[in-house]
C-alpha cells in the first residue's frame, strides 16, 4: 500500500472561509500532482511499507482468518494453480467463460474502466478464481466485500435484486454499470446467476485509501499541531447487521499495532472514524484498509473559515444603488423562513440578534452526537430559534467574530436600541432580514472548526429540527475531490430531506482552476463563489474601487472549477468583496449597535467588513430563503401571494431558481479579462445571481414555468411543450437531487439525466451547451437569447437511473404559454408590452 498520510501532522479542526478583511486571497494552495505525473510516485505501484509487512506477519493477532485472506487477495491467483477445482453447476460453468478467473486491469475489465479514486494501477482479482471459491465453501455465512459489474445501462430491477441477495447490507452504485456490496455464499450464487452480470470482482486493500500526496493538505500551517496533534481517519463501510460490533473491536485491535489507543467512532451507520497519534495514522489507515466492511480511508483535512449595497446585487442587480431591494418592495423578506448556519457562534446580544422580551434558546453540547434538548428551540425568539454550541464551541463569537458577520447576512435585523443607533445598523441588515436563524457553534477560537464526525447526523437534523430548509457554510478545504464530508452533505438531503438545501462556500484559492475545495465539491448543495461589489458600495465605504472586482465581475480570490473528476463548481455567484455585516464585541453583555467596528469604537461596533466566498454564501442563502418563501405564499402562479397556490418547494428547485437567474460575469484568465460566450463556466458556474431574471409577479412579459417532484425512471423521458413568442430569452434550467456518490469513486455522479430543447425547425440541443452530452452535472440549463417565434419542447431523459428512479425540477422562463398538445392548434402567444419597472 502506498504511503497516503506520511504528510505533516492533521488534526480533525476546520477554519472559516474569509479571504480577508480587505485583501483578495490566501497563499496559493500547494500544487497538486495529476495521477498520471510520471513524478507522482503516490500514484505507482508501491511494494508495502514496513510496519504493515510487519503486520501481516503477525495478522492472525489480531484479524480474523478471513480478513488475512483479504489482505492477500493479490496472491489468490498463484493459489488457484495449486487448488482442486470444486464441482458446480452448469450455470455456474457457463458463467466462467464471462468472468475471466486470472487478474485483470481496471481499464480492461468487460464493460469498460472502472472509475475508482486509488489503485488504478493494481489490477483485479476475479471471485469467480477456484481460491475465491473454495474460500466462500470453508465459510458460507461470511459475508465477503464484491464489485459486482453489469451490462450499461444497468438490467430493470437489478438493484432491487442485489438489494435483497445483500441481505441488509447497504449497496453502493460506482459509475458505469458497478455496484459494491457485501455477500455471503448464499447471496453470490444469486448475485452470480442475475441476468447481465459480467463479472464479480474482489476488493483490494490498495483501492480505498486516498491516493492524494500529503503535501497537498495543507495541514501544518492551517492546524495547531502543537494543541491539536491527532489525525483523524474518516472510513467509509458497508453497512449492514454486523458493522457495529466488528467497528466495537477495533480500538482494541489498534492498540495492539499502534502501542497506544486509538479513540474510534461509529457516526453513522455508513461511516467510523479513527482519531489518532499523527505518526501513527499510516499504520492505522494501512490495517483499516485490510477490513473487509471498509470500502475507502481518508485523513480529514483541516478546513478554513472561507447587506446594503449587496442585497440589491442579488435581487435585481443594481449596481448604483438607485432601486435595491425589489423582493423587499414586495413584501418578500424571508417571513415564516428558518436558515440554520454553521460557524463560530454568534454575538446574540448584538442589535442585529437580540431580543428582549426572550431568552436566547441555547445549549452546549457534552459530546458529539447529541441531539440539542427541547429547551434550545423556541421558535418565539424573534431572530434565533435555537443556539447549539458543539463540545469544542462555546456561547458567543470572539472579537469581529466570522460566524456573526455570515448570521448577519443572512438574517440580521437591527432592533432593541435607540432609534438612530437602529436606523445606521438597519442600511446593513441581512437579506433576509425577517428570517430566523439556527446556529450552530463550531468553534472554539473563533479561527478552527470542528462540524463534527459525520454532518448527515451531527450538524444538519439539529437545524432541520429547528424547522430549517436551508443551511448556510462558510468554511471548507482544499481538496477538490468527492471526499466524505461532500458525500455526508448529498446523502442528507437525498435520502430523507429533499427540501433541505446545504450552501457552502467554493473556497478563496483563485483566479487557477482546479481551486474549489471539499466540501463545495458536494453535488447536491449550492457551491457558492464570490463577486465584486457595486461602485456606490465603494464610495461609501471610503474604497477605491481599484481595490478589488467590481459587481459585474468575478473576484480573484473566488476558487474555481473543476472538481478532481471534472465536474462543474462553484455553481453560482454572489456578491463576496468588501461586504459590511454585523460585528462581534467578543462580549455577550455589551448590546453593541450603532456604529462601524474599530479599536476605538470596539464596545459600541455593531458592523464590520469582511471579504471572502465565506461572504458570497450567507448573501445567496438569504436569497434563497427569499425564493422559498416565494413559493411557501404560493407567488408562482399569478405573480401574487396566493395561499391556493403554495408549495413546499424541494432542494433541487430552489437549486434550480438560483443557476436559472444566473448571468455571465467578467473574470480574470492569463490572457486577460473575459467573458464567456456562455454559461455554464468553471470560473462562475452559471453566474451572478439576479433573481429579478427569474422570479414572476405578473407583469412584463416573461412568465416562468416550473415542474417539481416529477420523477423519471431508465430510459423514461418527460416533455413540456411551449408556444414561444420572438424577442424574449427562452431558457430552460434541470436540477435533480443525485444519490450520495461512493467517496471510493472516482466519478460522483450516480444517476445521469439529459435535457435537451427541440426548436421550431427541429435543431435538438443538449444540456449546458458542450456540444455533446454532459455525462458528469447533476445541473444542465440551456439558454437562447434570439429564439424563433413557435413551439419549443423542452425534454428531460433518464440516460442511466440505476437505482430505481429519480425525481427532478426544471424552470423554464420566456415569453411564453403552455402549448398542452405539442401542435400548432394552440396559437402563439401575443407579444406582450414592455415590462413595468419593479
Amino acid at each position: 500500500l502506498q504511503h497516503a498520510f506520511s504528510a505533516a501532522p492533521t488534526s480533525a479542526n476546520h477554519k472559516p472561509r474569509t479571504a480577508t478583511k480587505t485583501t483578495h486571497a490566501q497563499d496559493p494552495p500547494a500544487p497538486l500532482l495529476s495521477r498520471g505525473d510520471p513524478t507522482d510516485t503516490h500514484t505507482r505501484r508501491l511494494p508495502p511499507p514496513a510496519h504493515l509487512r510487519r503486520h501481516l506477519s503477525h495478522l492472525g493477532s489480531y484479524v480474523s482468518a478471513q480478513d488475512a485472506l483479504a489482505s492477500l487477495v493479490l496472491l489468490l491467483p498463484l493459489l488457484s494453480l495449486a487448488l482442486p477445482r470444486s464441482a458446480a453447476s452448469p450455470a455456474a460453468e457457463a458463467k466462467r467463460s464471462y468472468a475471466h478467473d486470472a487478474p485483470v486491469a481496471l481499464t480492461d475489465l468487460p464493460g469498460g474502466a472502472l472509475h475508482i479514486r486509488a489503485g488504478d494501477d493494481v489490477l483485479m482479482v476475479p471471485a469467480t478464481s477456484a481460491a475465491s471459491r473454495s474460500r466462500r465453501q470453508s465459510s458460507p455465512s461470511t459475508f465477503l466485500q464484491y464489485y459486482v459489474r453489469t451490462t450499461t445501462p444497468v438490467p430493470s430491477g437489478f438493484y432491487n435484486a442485489l438489494l435483497v441477495a445483500a441481505k441488509e447490507h447497504k449497496v453502493e452504485y460506482i459509475p458505469e454499470g458497478t455496484f459494491l456490496t457485501m455477500l455471503d455464499s448464499e447471496g453470490f450464487s444469486q448475485v452470480e446467476a442475475m441476468s447481465g452480470v459480467l463479472s464479480i470482482l474482489h476488493a483490494d486493500p490498495a483501492h480505498k485509501i486516498d491516493h492524494r500526496p500529503g503535501h497537498s493538505r495543507r495541514t501544518a500551517t492551517h492546524n495547531n499541531a502543537t494543541a491539536y496533534p491527532n489525525a483523524t481517519l474518516d472510513i467509509q463501510v458497508v453497512s449492514g447487521p454486523e458493522v457495529a460490533s466488528t467497528i466495537a473491536t477495533w480500538a482494541s485491535l489498534l492498540t495492539s499495532i499502534l502501542g497506544e489507543r486509538p479513540d474510534v467512532r461509529h457516526p453513522s451507520p455508513t461511516k467510523a472514524v479513527v482519531e489518532t497519534a499523527s505518526h501513527l495514522a499510516d499504520a492505522a489507515a494501512d490495517w483499516l484498509a485490510l477490513q473487509e466492511i471498509t470500502t475507502f480511508v481518508e485523513q480529514r483535512e483541516a478546513m478554513m473559515p472561507r447587506n446594503k449595497y449587496a442585497r440589491g446585487l442579488v435581487e435585481n442587480f443594481d449596481q448604483d444603488g438607485t432601486n435595491p431591494g425589489f423582493l423587499w418592495a414586495k413584501g418578500l423578506k424571508g417571513q415564516g423562513q428558518v436558515v440554520g448556519v454553521g460557524d463560530t457562534g454568534l454575538d446574540a446580544d448584538s442589535c442585529f440578534f437580540r431580543d428582549d422580551n426572550v431568552a436566547l434558546p441555547s445549549c452546549q453540547l457534552s459530546q458529539y452526537g447529541q441531539v440539542a434538548p427541547a429547551s434550545c428551540i423556541n421558535q418565539n425568539h424573534r431572530k434565533v430559534v435555537s443556539y447549539r454550541a458543539y463540545p469544542r464551541g462555546d456561547i458567543g463569537d470572539n472579537f469581529q467574530g466570522h460566524g456573526t458577520h455570515v448570521a448577519g447576512s443572512i438574517a440580521g435585523a437591527a432592533a432593541f436600541d435607540t432609534s438612530s443607533k437602529v436606523a445606521w445598523a438597519a442600511d446593513y441588515n441581512g437579506l433576509a432580514m425577517e428570517a430566523k436563524l439556527a446556529v450552530d457553534d463550531i468553534s472554539a477560537d473563533g479561527n478552527s472548526l470542528w462540524p463534527g464526525d459525520d454532518l448527515s447526523t451531527e450538524l444538519f437534523p439539529h437545524a432541520a429540527l429547528a424547522q430549517a430548509h436551508l443551511h448556510s457554510n462558510s468554511w471548507g478545504g482544499y481538496s477538490n475531490e468527492y471526499t466524505s464530508y461532500a458525500r455526508e452533505m448529498d446523502q442528507y438531503t437525498h435520502d430523507n430531506n429533499n427540501d433541505f438545501l446545504i450552501l457552502v462556500a467554493a473556497g478563496n484559492d483563485g483566479p487557477d482552476a482546479n481551486t474549489v475545495g471539499e466540501p463545495a465539491t458536494a453535488k447536491n448543495i449550492l457551491s457558492v463563489g464570490a463577486g465584486g461589489h457595486s461602485v456606490p458600495a465603494y464610495n461609501d465605504y471610503g474604497i477605491s474601487t481599484g481595490s478589488g472586482q467590481l459587481s459585474g465581475e468575478v473576484t480573484d480570490f473566488s476558487s474555481r472549477g473543476p472538481t478532481a473528476d471534472g465536474r462543474l463548481k462553484p455553481d453560482i455567484v454572489c456578491p463576496g468583496m468588501f461586504i459590511r455585516s454585523a460585528s462581534s464585541d467578543g462580549d455577550m453583555d455589551t448590546n453593541q449597535c450603532g456604529s462601524y467596528t474599530s479599536s476605538g469604537s470596539r464596545r459600541d461596533g455593531a458592523v464590520t467588513t469582511m471579504s471572502g466566498t465565506s461572504m458570497a454564501t450567507p448573501t445567496c442563502a438569504g436569497a434563497a430563503a427569499l425564493v422559498r418563501q416565494y413559493f411557501t405564499e404560493g407567488w408562482h402562479v399569478t405573480g401574487q401571494a396566493t395561499p391556493s397556490d403554495a408549495i413546499a418547494p424541494s432542494a433541487s428547485l430552489i437549486k434550480a431558481i438560483m443557476v436559472h437567474s444566473g448571468q455571465k460575469m467578467q473574470y480574470r484568465s492569463s490572457s486577460g479579462d473575459q467573458t464567456p460566450s456562455t454559461l455554464p463556466h468553471m470560473s462562475q458556474g452559471f453566474g451572478r445571481v439576479d433573481l429579478s431574471k427569474v422570479l414572476y409577479f405578473g407583469t412584463g412579459s416573461q412568465k416562468l414555468h416550473i415542474t417539481d417532484n416529477e420523477e423519471i425512471s431508465q430510459g423514461g423521458a418527460f416533455s413540456v411543450c411551449f408556444n414561444v413568442a420572438a424577442g424574449t430569452t427562452f431558457k430552460a434550467s434541470l436540477v435533480w437531487t443525485d444519490p450520495p456518490g461512493t467517496v471510493q469513486a472516482s466519478k460522483a455522479l450516480v444517476h445521469d439525466l439529459d435535457l435537451t430543447v427541440a426548436s421550431p425547425s427541429g435543431t435538438q440541443s443538449l444540456g449546458n451547451s458542450w456540444g455533446s452530452a454532459d455525462r458528469l452535472n447533476n445541473v444542465e440549463q440551456l439558454t437562447f437569447d434570439t429564439p424563433e417565434e413557435g413551439i419549443w419542447t423542452v425534454t428531460v431523459e433518464g440516460h442511466s437511473v440505476a437505482l430505481n428512479s429519480q425525481k427532478f425540477s426544471v424552470i423554464v422562463t420566456g415569453d411564453m404559454t403552455i402549448n398542452p398538445t405539442c401542435s400548432s392548434s394552440t396559437p402563439a402567444p401575443t407579444p406582450s408590452p414592455a415590462p413595468t419597472p419593479a
